[in-house]
């Protein structure tokens, strides 16, 4: 449990480990990964246990997956159930953990057979994936109805085949593993009559269809992954690992296409702010013999008829998939019958920030371009006109003032009362500091501001440009070091 390798390849989402010799200990733990075990019987001449299975499932996934205790009697398969609506498929996905003990063992019972008989139920209410290890060398023989077509089937203009027959696809299938044995037969029958294909051989990862197994008489083929042929689109690859000290049969894994929605998205898409995207509908006087109408069509028939035949868990998940359902067919039986009544919805006025309640730092970071130069020039006025005012009355009050006195004879008038005097000279040089200095300091600090926050602007853009080109020149090095080649964008 502790071996590093081991332990790198159980970071899948759901891991399946076969012939375990797993008795009913409980000591198997891995953190992260909720468990599922199935144990085979130990006989009384037996001295230790054999067989076992073990489905190690992420605990974020847990909860779209169903385990069917009751699908099998066997003790060499273990089902699941993947809810369609967690994890985004067409249908719902059964998965079958395998094992399919050698033909002449005592362990056998008919496990193929018995297989068959459980797939045929399971097909009805969704699609089929079986994994694990078969027993069954299958060399290249097809497992579909190889040159089948409609033609053949037409036989003197007479249908012999139902209307809902669809014709096999011929599905080239590489395998490096050229003998067939008894239950390699009885396995590719199988795959033919429930509409099954091998993935071994076909997909990218296996493309050459490599041995599984390593034993002292040679290597073999045995080990499958097999999925109903509608759901061949939605692999996107398997492959076939290398032999390892771990065990004598290789790992092998299957990728698949899938769109799961997380808790989060589902807050977001039930947001109290969002309801008002829903409709509502009003009864009219022609609603009523509408409703006939609309409850007649065929599409309403069969969604109605869909809902009552499909069966859905008694869960969480079975019931949020019965009410979308429901939902759908009253929101279509609504739009053809009542009148549509859209809620109007409150726009917030936004505060538009007038241009002297910002500094000039954040006023030039306003994506408000044609208004920047006006901006500029506003408080390069502003400091022309406060230095400007400060000399004006520092000129008034050195010139002006003076000459204006000494005109009028009050300086040269020697009766001139000297507390007079004393007074003008203290209120010159409060005007002076109270409002010729303030102007002037006024006026250069604006100046400064300026001339300051262009150039941290224009700086502040200049490296904006930089860092863009060095993410560029990184991400470009990071993709063809790891031997991807995709465009990434970095606007």
């Amino acid at each position: 449990m502790k071996d590093p390798m081991f332990l790198d390849f159980l970071n899948k989402d759901i891991n399946i480990l076969l012939e375990t010799w797993k008795g009913g200990s409980e000591d198997f733990k891995i953190e992260g990964y909720n468990i599922i075990s199935k144990v085979r019987k130990k006989t009384k001449k037996a001295k230790r246990h054999s067989g076992g299975i073990i489905v190690m499932i992420k605990k974020q996934f847990y909860k779209g997956i169903t385990y069917l205790k009751d699908a099998t009697s066997s003790q060499n398969r273990l089902w699941l159930k993947l809810d369609k609506y967690f994890f985004g498929l067409k249908q719902d996905l059964y998965l079958c953990a395998v094992y399919i003990p050698p033909f002449s063992s005592a362990h056998y019972d008919s496990d193929l057979e018995n297989l068959e008989n459980e797939i045929s139920s399971f097909s009805i209410e969704g699609q089929i994936i079986l994994i694990g290890d078969f027993n069954s060398r299958t060399a290249m023989k097809a497992d579909y109805i190889e040159n089948d077509s409609d033609e053949i089937n037409n036989f003197d203009g007479i249908d012999l085949l139902p209307e809902s027959y669809i014709t096999d696809i011929d599905i080239r299938r590489v395998n490096q593993d050229s003998t067939l044995n008894t239950l390699g037969n009885k396995l590719l029958e199988l795959c033919s009559s429930s509409r099954l294909r091998i993935l071994n051989g076909r997909f990218l990862g296996d493309s050459l269809g490599y041995f599984t197994y390593m034993c002292n008489t040679g290597f073999s083929t045995v080990d499958y992954a097999i999925a109903s042929e509608s759901l061949l689109p939605e692999v996107k690859y398997f492959k076939t690992n290398d032999f390892t000290y771990l065990s004598d049969h290789v790992q092998i894994n299957l990728y698949m296409n899938c769109s799961i929605i997380s808790d989060t998205c589902m807050k977001k898409c039930l947001d109290e702010k969002r309801w008002h995207l829903i409709k509502s509908y009003k009864w009219t006087e022609l609603s009523s013999s509408k409703l006939i109408d609309v409850l007649s069509t065929e599409n309403v028939k069969k969604e109605i008829l869909d809902l009552e035949m499909e069966h859905f868990d008694s869960n969480k998940l079975g019931v949020d998939g019965a009410t979308e359902k429901l939902t759908k067919i009253l929101q279509t039986i609504a739009e053809n019958t009542c009148k549509v009544i859209s809620k109007p919805t409150k726009k917030k006025k936004k505060k538009i920030k007038q241009v002297w309640d910002l500094g000039l730092k954040e006023a030039t970071s306003l994506d408000c371009r044609p208004d920047l130069e006006h901006i500029k020039k506003t408080f390069r006025m502003s400091s022309v006109i406060a230095i400007v005012g400060g000399l004006g009355c520092l000129l008034l009050l050195i010139v002006v003032w003076p000459t204006t006195m000494i005109a009028s004879g009050v300086l040269n008038n020697t009766e001139f009362n000297i507390w007079v005097t004393v007074g003008q000279v203290w209120a010159y040089l409060a005007a002076l500091f109270i409002i010729v200095v303030p102007l002037i300091t006024e006026g250069i600090d604006i100046a400064k501001t300026y001339n300051e926050n262009t150039k941290v602007h224009s700086e502040i853009s200049v490296d904006k440009r930089r860092s863009t080109m060095n993410i560029k020149t990184v991400s470009v090095k990071t993709s063809k070091s790891k031997g991807k080649y995709k465009e990434r964008s970095t606007r």
